[in-house]
């Protein structure tokens, strides 16, 4: 029924009463490869920056949607980055980028990047107070090393601006 977390969870305590069971934690491996893992959750390989990860008072996008998880690097004036060893192990890389909820009248603006293998395969629109929400859905099987770059606008946390959400 792909209740995958339900199923990770009765693995979980079996595993507390049998834990050399292979075919247990085979089960495991293969049901969590299932779930989506957030790059917050992730060890990074390089980064260039401040990185911010759930550094909201309120995790909601300038529209109003909630969010449990959000990303973004700021350098004071110069453009910053956070690269992912990925090893080919993942699939889909799904992600909003919008305007925080706290930058909903900012005066600065802000852009994103994503880069697959040095290859640009993203780039957002610039980021200011009104921006919509930019929905990214990329595949990224094979991908070896994921960067995410944010840019540079001349002003103290334009970052912010396009922060990415529940990456």
């Amino acid at each position: 029924e792909k209740k995958y977390q339900d199923a990770i969870k009765l693995i979980n305590d079996a595993l507390v009463v049998l834990p050399s069971n292979t075919a247990l934690s085979d089960a495991k491996k293969e049901y969590e490869s299932y779930t989506p893992v957030y790059l917050t959750t992730m060890d990074y390989f390089d980064y260039k920056g401040e990185m911010c990860i759930d550094d909201f008072d309120t995790m909601q996008d300038n529209f109003g949607t909630s969010y449990a998880h959000s990303l973004f690097i700021l350098d004071y004036y110069n453009e910053c980055y956070v690269t992912y060893l990925l090893n080919g192990n993942y699939s889909i890389l799904n992600l909003t980028v919008a305007v925080p909820y706290d930058n909903r009248a900012a005066e600065y603006f802000g852009d994103f990047k994503i880069y697959a293998d040095d290859q640009l395969v993203f780039s957002s629109e610039k980021m200011t107070s009104g921006s919509a929400i930019q929905p990214v859905l990329l595949d990224v099987t094979g991908v070896q090393q994921l960067k995410l770059v944010w840019g540079d606008s001349g002003y103290l946390n334009d970052a912010a601006m396009a922060t990415i959400w529940d990456a």
